[in-house]
């Protein structure tokens, strides 16, 4: 979701700066319109787009391994603390994640209900006047005070208004060009994507332009009929004449400076349509962009499984400066106690930061919550001479995306107070064991079931996978998860013959790099990797 959504401001951002340097001053408005909720729409779903045929067209044939994960002893060099236990259902403590989350919904909510408010009003304001039906849209007679407005093919009038035949000509043919082209579809699609994304100031960006857009179009259509001196006049006068409703199409739009120098404008010539073109190299770039991000995504696994094994050749040939000790004078503290003297004093202190570092950010996996799964994973990493965590590495796994969890609150910790040793601070291995525990007894094993047999393919796989299950007939569950744990499917069988085959659509599963295939009946469980192209 986080890459989604950075991927998407990055589109929107390029498209809003080639518009913005190259596009706004032009006066092809219904294009700058078209090019404008075009991007829009595009940002949207571009980051969405399998770019697989990429790879077959440039006949990428990167190789992918599956490596099992390394697991061994505790006993290894360095500091280990003693063991943490996190537990399913622990409430007390509230991640970032679930912060930021609630932020964001508070926010939708409140610009929902502002936007249904809106629509209220407007409902309410028409059933409280004259409706007339007129060719091709409604005249609403209000009795409130306003500046007439559009809203679809509703034409708001106050008919406390005192204007001139002259005059009431003029709005009426501004207001009726936003109904003719749909502008209320517009905004609409704007205020929707902007409850959506609130949080990104460049959608608010696209909502000026747009509604910019709009009016330059009606104004362009008065100033056929109309001279521009007597309708810029009629714009100042209607400026202070009533309040406006934001949702709709408003006569007198509060960028009238703009508005104005777009009418004194010069038209402009035929060959500057072609800027329109230039934005095709934006798409290639974008689209390098975002197939370079798969790569990287697809192939992390990759280099993630053969890091253990650099990094257990590095150890045999590392300069004697920076040497990573085991033991030393100092050991590394976490931040947050440097102004205790006593060193025992700081180590209690430090270790309880740590703990409530690593109890505010981790969770139990959903795919280890539903298979039972629970033990201690054990996470090693360097604290180096600066304090900084630098290669971390699964010492013992359980899998079932704990170890990932692990690995992913070990990359959130702040730098550290290095090891000092000899006086000079120093590179330290360090452990840390992580437990997870499930509430309640844990489930006797049936040493005699029948093991569970996975048949996958293919794999790695690209949008298309089978599997085939060869288990004991019974009750048994089916999960697709990614690598973190997050179960994207899950199928139930409570009559299991003993065999079964399920195909499955990874398109729709949005999911990239490996996903886990996990089944399991009573106490038994099996989970393969797949590696996805």
């Amino acid at each position: 979701m986080i890459t989604y959504l950075l991927q998407t401001s990055c589109c929107w951002i390029v498209f809003y700066l080639f518009y913005f340097l190259a596009l706004r001053r032009e006066t092809f408005f219904t294009s700058n319109r078209v090019y404008l909720l075009g991007s829009l729409l595009l940002g949207l779903v571009f980051p969405l787009i399998d770019f697989n045929w990429w790879s077959i067209m440039t006949k990428d044939t990167t190789a992918s391994i599956m490596v099992q994960p390394l697991a061994v002893t505790v006993n290894q060099l360095g500091y280990t603390l003693e063991e943490i236990v996190v537990t399913s259902n622990r409430t007390s403590v509230t991640s970032t994640g679930t912060i930021l989350a609630g932020i964001y919904c508070l926010g939708v909510a409140f610009l929902s209900l502002r936007l249904l408010y809106g629509i209220h009003s407007l409902w309410r304001l028409k059933k409280q006047s004259n409706v007339e039906e007129r060719e091709g849209y409604q005249l609403v007679r209000t009795e409130a005070l306003h500046l007439p407005f559009s809203f679809f093919n509703a034409l708001y009038w106050s008919q406390q208004l005192n204007l001139s035949a002259e005059d009431e000509d003029r709005i009426l043919r501004h207001e009726l060009t936003h109904i003719q082209q749909h502008h209320s579809i517009d905004i609409i699609l704007l205020e929707i994507t902007s409850i959506l994304f609130w949080f990104n100031p460049i959608i608010w960006f696209y909502r000026n332009a747009i509604r910019n857009t709009h009016e330059y179009l009606a104004d362009q259509k008065v100033l056929i009929k109309s001279k521009k001196k007597q309708y810029g006049q009629l714009l100042l006068r209607q400026m202070q004449s009533g309040i406006a409703f934001s949702l709709a199409n408003n006569f007198n739009h509060s960028q009238l400076k703009k508005r104005f120098n777009m009418m004194n404008q010069n038209k402009s010539s035929r060959w500057a349509i072609t800027k329109y073109l230039w934005a095709l190299p934006l798409l290639a770039i974008l689209l390098l962009a975002f197939k370079a991000s798969d790569q990287l995504v697809a192939k992390s696994e990759i280099i993630e499984t053969n890091t253990v094994a650099i990094e257990k050749n590095t150890l045999l040939t590392i300069a004697p400066g920076d040497s990573i000790h085991s033991e030393v004078d100092q050991m590394p503290f976490f931040p947050g106690c440097a102004d205790i003297a006593d060193l025992e004093e700081r180590k209690t202190c430090a270790t309880q930061k740590l703990l409530t570092h690593i109890y505010t950010n981790i969770t139990y996996p959903e795919l280890a919550r539903e298979t039972g799964t629970q033990g201690t994973v054990v996470i090693r990493f360097i604290v180096d001479k600066k304090g900084k965590i630098t290669k971390p590495e699964i010492m013992r796994s359980i899998g079932n995306g704990c170890d990932v969890e692990v690995s992913r609150v070990v990359e959130t910790m702040p730098d550290w107070e290095p090891g000092i040793h000899q006086g000079k601070p120093v590179n330290v291995y360090f452990n840390l064991p992580v437990k997870f525990k499930l509430e309640g007894d844990p489930p006797k094993v049936d040493e005699s079931a029948k093991p569970i047999s996975l048949t996958i393919f293919p794999n790695p796989a690209d949008n298309d996978l089978t599997v085939k299950i060869d288990a004991a007939a019974g009750p048994a569950t089916l999960y697709l998860s990614d690598i973190t744990g997050k179960v994207l499917k899950e199928i139930s069988y409570e009559n299991f013959s003993g065999t079964g085959e399920e195909s499955f659509d990874l398109t729709s599963l949005n999911v990239k790099g490996t996903l886990l295939v996990t089944v399991v009946q009573g106490t038994i469980t099996k989970t393969e990797q797949v590696i996805l192209r």
